[in-house]
């Protein structure tokens, strides 16, 4: 979604709507330079941000539950998540069922992390490399599940999918990590290792699970040198690192100083880079940035 990454899927039957959200760690309205254009939009992210709105107002800025299942006959404004409720456990394990098929069936492309689409499948479509025989989709199916639905006893498979040869492999584990949050805390050396990982994404998710968890040192300087990213494909890996910078609300100098030279390099103006231009405008914004 233009500046901003998420994967949410979603299915619904007559009466029910599930959600699957693979990134609970990303607010819903993240900021998005189109949307946040709109009065209405400014004006509700405000009255967050002054205490003004009540638990439902408030909840597309705060991130977000697993699961989401809604009775949507009884309730239109899917206000009231049942996920969580045992009276719809076997509504909530056939809505799963429902969702995985649906992903099985059309070989879902949100398995693979959207800023290594061209380390996959090269000048051919993504389409192509996930029926294709180097794609292990049902490896990347269970790993996604697991990240998700599994637990901190899932810990030591996680590690395990970090030392994968497939990136996306890799990514699912570092998710799985992230979103177990301090449970995560025996597999620390696990995630500094992953901070070197050549893939960006894993690398930038392993440095967010790190900061979550105190390593705060690390973190920032792995960070620092993805904001240095060279290459073709650097606009995909350094919008992805400042989703989790904004994420995370961290603002220290030293990234601070490499975003600001960012700003002054006219290859990041808009046009050449749009979306990071877009996200230096959010950056020099909230930071009180000089302009240039």
């Amino acid at each position: 979604m233009d500046e901003r990454y998420d994967l949410v899927r979603a299915v619904r039957d007559k009466q029910y709507r599930y959600i699957r959200n693979y990134m609970p760690f990303r607010i819903t309205l993240q900021h998005v330079e189109f949307l946040f254009t709109a009065r209405s939009a400014q004006a509700w992210e405000n009255a967050f941000k002054a205490g003004k709105t009540n638990a439902v107002q408030s909840a597309p800025f705060l991130t977000k539950p697993l699961e989401e299942l809604y009775d949507s006959e009884k309730d239109p404004w899917e206000v009231n998540n049942l996920a969580g409720n045992p009276a719809y456990a076997s509504v909530l394990k056939k809505m799963r069922k429902v969702q995985t098929d649906w992903m099985i069936k059309i070989k879902d492309v949100g398995l693979i992390p959207e800023i290594e689409y061209k380390n996959f499948a090269g000048d051919k479509s993504m389409y192509d490399y996930m029926r294709s025989a180097a794609c292990p989709f049902e490896e990347l199916m269970e790993a996604s599940d697991l990240a998700t639905l599994g637990g901190k006893g899932d810990l030591n498979t996680f590690v395990k999918y970090l030392t994968s040869p497939n990136s996306a492999m890799r990514y699912w584990g570092v998710t799985g990590l992230l979103i177990l949050k301090n449970d995560a805390k025996p597999a620390i050396s696990a995630l500094k290792a992953a901070t070197a990982d050549q893939s960006g994404a894993v690398a930038t998710l392993a440095a967010e699970a790190l900061y979550n968890m105190g390593e705060k040192e690390i973190a920032i300087k792995t960070y620092s040198r993805i904001l240095k990213t060279t290459g073709a494909d650097k606009e995909n890996v350094l919008i992805f690192a400042m989703n989790s910078i904004d994420a995370l609300n961290i603002r220290n100098p030293e990234l601070t100083a490499i975003i600001q030279k960012m700003t002054e390099n006219s290859e990041f103006k808009k046009g050449s880079e749009p979306y990071i231009a877009k996200h230096l405008t959010y950056f020099t914004d909230k930071w009180s940035l000089t302009k240039k």
